[in-house]
């Protein structure tokens, strides 16, 4: 039970789930205990190089840009599908 607990399985629903749902929770707990410590780790690096830094290079360059994309033109669409045609084995016929 406390195990259960631990993981964020309320008591009541520890009794009803099936072993197979809690095993499911488990892992999904696993996956974000590994992206907190990833987390942390990233953060605690940044923090020391820019600790070693003489000057901090403008905010917007660390950002991730996440305005609007220009349009795919049809020749890169192309290009994707054939890849993705490529990956999953198959052939591509020119027309």
């Amino acid at each position: 039970m406390q195990e259960a607990v631990a993981i964020g399985v309320a008591p009541g629903e520890a009794w009803t789930a099936t072993p197979r749902e809690l095993a499911a929770i488990a892992q999904g707990y696993a996956k974000r205990q590994e992206r907190a410590i990833q987390l942390a780790v990233m953060t605690a690096w940044h923090t020391e190089a820019f600790a070693r830094t003489k000057r901090l290079p403008p905010l917007q360059r660390l950002l991730p840009s996440h305005g609007p994309r220009r349009p795919q033109t049809s020749r890169e669409q192309m290009m994707i599908a054939e890849q993705i045609c490529k990956a999953f084995g198959g052939t591509i016929e020119e027309a």
